[in-house]
């Protein structure tokens, strides 16, 4: 399991029950910022902003957001701590939680900051390009290639983990992957974009990389 909080120095191993993977009380509430209330008949309640979800050790039925329904897992207590079915959690409070299949890995990050900043247009100014990227995409410019990496999310290129993909200006065109395509052609260069080759992983970050391609301008045309 990979904690988003692991990045402070945190990490859990995740129990697995019934096929669902479960996160202990404490972790919700010391990494994700939610408010967690417990009473002696195993009743949970767990509050972030105006949205929670209700359970009860041992039984499935639960309340998100008002509404009474159920899921396949139940909560648990083992040694003093309680276990809960991460997936429904995060759903039912804005959290993320996604499946990293290559990697078998359960990606759960914390829920966004309403308030925040989202995306924001960003200026490859030697490369002659521009686009749009999301808050959860950090990048960096390393010798002359800029690389954007997923912060919460595994893979494998070039030794950067979760990275997404990475834009340079080469002499030739892409010739080993070909996944790679050519941006646009200037100063006898071709400004080239890689992709890692064995993917990213994620279906969430499949649609940031999809959504921050689509968004690359050439800054002559702006």
């Amino acid at each position: 399991m990979n904690l988003a909080a692991s990045q402070y120095g945190a990490e859990e191993v995740a129990p697995i029950r019934e096929g669902r993977t479960y996160l202990s009380l404490a972790n919700c509430e010391d990494f994700f910022g939610y408010t967690v209330e417990q009473s002696g008949d195993g009743a949970v309640t767990l509050r972030a902003g105006d949205k929670q979800i209700a359970m009860k050790i041992g039984e499935k039925a639960y309340t998100a957001n008002g509404n009474a329904t159920a899921m396949d897992a139940a909560p648990f207590e083992d040694g003093g701590t309680v276990y809960i079915p991460v997936r429904f959690v995060q759903e039912a409070l804005g959290g993320i939680v996604d499946w990293d299949g290559k990697n078998r890995t359960v990606i759960v990050a914390k829920r966004p900051n309403p308030g925040a900043v989202t995306e924001f247009t960003e200026s490859l100014d030697p490369l002659g390009i521009s686009l749009i990227v999301p808050d959860a995409v950090d990048y960096n410019e390393i010798g002359g290639k800029y690389v954007f990496t997923a912060k919460e999310a595994l893979g494998q290129y070039d030794n950067e983990p979760g990275t997404l993909f990475t834009i340079a200006a080469e002499d030739e065109p892409p010739l080993s992957n070909l996944e790679d395509r050519v941006l646009r052609y200037a100063d006898g260069k071709y400004i080239v974009l890689h992709f890692p080759e064995e993917g990213i992983g994620t279906d969430r970050y499949q649609k940031l990389m999809d959504e921050m391609i689509k968004s690359i301008k050439s800054t002559e045309d702006q």
